[in-house]
């Protein structure tokens, strides 16, 4: 009887081994199907950036063996990838030495499964591109719990796009579970940053040439702390919203959280002189909000919302999108000339971003208020100042599409989705040729179970060009220092507690 156990434990070994050393290119009896494979992440006819982290992916087909194919078109180069398991791991120097070999190639990818009981299965192939373009080698994020009202844990991370390293930049947990928020940065310059602390050890923690600061930036005429961030291009200035913010919970299963913004003006942080300025035209009584700056810092671009009336409904609010012209030399302002009017598109404009040559806005649309990380009508939407268009996206899902970053080369964009389950946000990458976007993919992980294991979120993705040298302890130690205050503009005769209210000299 032990015998009889032993070889047919060898039988099934032998057969095993047999299906998994099989080319099964080179059989005649493959049974080839019509359709594709089904696989995840769906990296499927997607633009690849050439220095890309490899894609990885589950093979979602019952099989007992697997043989994946990749093959460049013009050189006719191979990678190969066989596997017991239905996890597809393509080993990091092969793969870039593939991208760099085959850059503005296409890339077939042919799936072979094997069952015992019937042989070998390919399955149609599908096509990817290698774009010669690089990405920014790293993206910035903050990842926090699933449920975004609860901070108990949550940190800024940084991921190298060209491999799986993920790190750690400041954690909450070395902070009394602050809440942190808001990074941002000069022109995709790791060395020039800017992110706030909220609660415990609160203050804002400014990065400029390797040495950290922590800045006080509420005065006496500013309605909160600096909220909102947006530097300027001459990497001097920093162009900041103050405001009111609260939050409600609803009953409505598909926007269940809404956050208000009861008040919000803008100011502008002057560096050197570590000075808060602003302007009666940008701190009206209505709600201006999320700034940015054209690429030639001549103007600053806006979201603006009426006053506050707790009479009306919150799903009636909208932004629109506003600019005004700003002297960097004299601190002189122009007058506030509207964008896309809310009230002609009947949606909330939020988020908005220059692609760096200047030629287009990335926003975030919804169908009301301003944050739309909750809506499940936030859509991206590109402005055209060329030809004045204004269009949806052909890249948006039928779920959350919000928070987006361009590169610095502005061939690529980042943005934040939950269009894999409906409820945790993940990282989308696509890329940008003359007004269009390719389909997007979610961010490669070395695991292609990972983000079917993950229960967080990631949000605020932010592309920069190096890696942030700052250990989390090391910001963690000047977090818990004194703030250095942050001086209101004497020039100035009015505040920013929305509504221009002039201020009485002594």
């Amino acid at each position: 009887m032990n015998n009889i156990r032993f070889s047919l434990t060898l039988l099934s070994v032998l057969a095993l081994l047999s299906a998994c050393n099989n080319e099964p290119g080179n059989k005649q009896n493959v049974k080839s199907l019509s359709r594709r494979a089904n696989i995840f992440p769906d990296y499927t006819q997607v633009v690849i950036p050439v220095n890309s982290a490899p894609l990885n992916f589950r093979i979602k087909e019952t099989g007992d063996a697997y043989y994946v194919e990749l093959t460049s078109h013009k050189k006719q180069e191979k990678i190969v990838v066989k596997s017991n398991s239905c996890l597809i791991r393509i080993e990091i120097k092969l793969w870039h030495r593939f991208l760099e070999n085959n850059n503005a190639d296409s890339v077939s990818y042919n799936i072979f499964v094997h069952k015992n009981d019937s042989g070998w299965v390919k399955f149609a192939p599908f096509t990817n591109y290698i774009s010669s373009d690089s990405i920014d080698e790293y993206v910035v994020y903050r990842q926090i719990g699933p449920v975004h009202v609860l901070w108990h844990e949550m940190g800024l991370y940084q991921r190298n796009l060209s491999s799986f390293k993920e790190k750690p930049i400041v954690l909450n947990r070395l902070l009394d579970h602050a809440c942190i928020n808001c990074h941002n940065f000069w022109n995709h310059n790791a060395e020039k940053m800017v992110f706030h602390i909220r609660g415990s050890n609160k203050g804002t923690i400014l990065s400029m040439n390797n040495q950290l600061k922590k800045l006080e930036t509420k005065t006496k005429f500013t309605m909160s702390p600096a909220v909102y961030p947006a530097w300027h291009p001459n990497g001097k200035l920093i162009a900041f919203s103050v405001n009111r913010i609260s939050q409600s919970f609803n009953n409505n299963a598909t926007d269940p959280i809404e956050v208000l913004d009861k008040a919000s003006d803008l100011i502008v942080y002057n560096i050197e002189k570590n000075e808060i300025t602003t302007s009666e035209k940008i701190s009206r009584s209505g709600r201006e909000t999320y700034p940015t700056w054209t690429p030639d810092g001549k103007y600053l671009y806006y979201c603006y919302a009426p006053k506050f009336d707790p009479n009306i409904v919150v799903d009636s609010t909208r932004y629109s999108l506003m600019r005004i012209a700003f002297d960097a030399q004299t601190n002189t302002w122009g007058e506030p000339e509207i964008v896309i009017d809310a009230d002609v598109i009947k949606k909330s404009i939020t988020f908005p971003r220059f692609s760096p040559d200047g030629k287009y806005i990335l926003v975030t649309v919804s169908d009301h208020g301003c944050f739309p990380i909750f809506l499940k009508s936030a859509d991206l939407y590109l402005y055209d100042l060329q030809n004045n268009t204004f269009k949806s996206l052909e890249i948006n899902s039928d779920n959350v599409d919000s928070y987006h970053s361009w590169s610095y080369n502005g061939k690529w964009i980042v943005f934040s989705s939950k269009r894999l389950d409906g409820f945790n946000t993940r990282l989308f990458i696509s890329y940008f040729n003359n007004g269009s976007f390719s389909k997007p993919f979610v961010i490669p992980q070395e695991n292609p179970e990972y983000y079917d294991l993950l229960l967080r979120n990631y949000n605020v993705p932010e592309l920069v060009k190096s890696e942030i040298k700052f250990s989390p302890v090391s910001i963690a130690s000047v977090a818990k220092k004194e703030c250095q205050r942050v001086h209101f503009d004497p020039n100035v005769n009015i505040d920013a507690l929305s509504g221009a209210t002039k201020i009485v000299k002594e």
